[in-house]
């Protein structure tokens, strides 16, 4: 079976994968708009493995490719992304970076899903984070509708004590692979993976009260075939290990992280965790 007919997602999240999945957070934008095709791209050139997207619908219920709820930071015009139609949203241009005034205007768009998963499709696996979790049905089947599902995994918040899932079951419903986002807590590890298991995930996305909680699930985790996703981002990572210490002090965060079992990072640096990376294994 080639690896496009089983999906490069399965591919890529198997436990059978040694590699740590480096994950671009909204592409890299470095040098391209964050969320966008050029900042895809660049994560394609890179060698990344997987690039996090934010999605939403627009007021004529269009899926575009944007984090905020307007287009004031990214772009050279404002307004509410789900008040205004896809033709509204395409007349804006993209700023540069992670957007804000101080970057010159690209010739990039706000994209639709569509476009980024085709420009992604047997190349690199794309992770969509729905902004509204109402919505997260409805962009779920669209995904499968236009035969997508084998190069995207999404996520959402799961309260492992409720059960409580954005659609009755994810993966199933819609044949979209799915991530629950979790919080690891020391010594409650056991409940945790318990209720894991009972979900039928390839990938968890955590956070975590101490690293120790992370090396409690990782024995148990490989067991079931289930990798571990950890955020180092400035805006949003788990006790000090965070890209701006990584910088400076990469074995200290990424290499920590690695050793206690964590099998995927997502990062703003995505070049500079590549390289480091690259020395695991000289």
């Amino acid at each position: 079976m080639t690896r496009q007919n089983r999906g490069i997602t399965q591919d890529v999240i198997a436990a059978q994968n040694a590699t740590v999945l480096a994950v671009a957070h909204r592409g890299v934008w470095d040098s391209a708009p964050e969320n966008s095709l050029a900042a895809l791209r660049e994560a394609i050139r890179l060698g990344v493995d997987i690039v996090e997207i934010d999605a939403q619908l627009t007021a004529d219920s269009h899926v575009v490719v944007i984090h905020d709820d307007t287009l004031d930071r990214t772009s050279d015009m404002s307004g509410c992304i789900g008040k205004m139609t896809l033709a509204e949203i395409r007349q804006a241009r993209l700023r540069g970076s992670d957007g804000g005034s101080a970057w010159p205007l690209s010739n990039e768009k706000v994209p639709l899903l569509y476009e980024v998963l085709e420009e992604a499709r047997g190349r690199i696996v794309i992770n969509v984070d729905v902004k509204h979790e109402q919505e997260f049905g409805v962009i779920a089947r669209d995904i499968r509708d236009k035969g997508l599902s084998t190069g995207v995994i999404m996520k959402s918040p799961v309260d492992l004590a409720s059960a409580r899932f954005p659609i009755a079951s994810p993966s199933l419903d819609t044949q979209v692979p799915y991530m629950p986002m979790i919080h690891l807590k020391r010594g409650k590890t056991v409940d945790i993976l318990r209720q894991i298991d009972d979900i039928g995930v390839g990938i968890v996305e955590a956070n975590f009260d101490h690293i120790d909680a992370v090396t409690e699930a990782y024995a148990e985790f490989q067991r079931l075939g289930v990798r571990i996703w950890v955020n180092t981002l400035d805006c949003s990572h788990s006790l000090d290990y965070s890209d701006a210490r990584a910088l400076a002090e990469p074995d200290a965060v990424w290499g920590a992280l690695i050793r206690a079992g964590v099998g995927a990072i997502q990062v703003d640096h995505a070049a500079e965790f590549i390289e480091f990376r690259s020395t695991l294994s000289r």
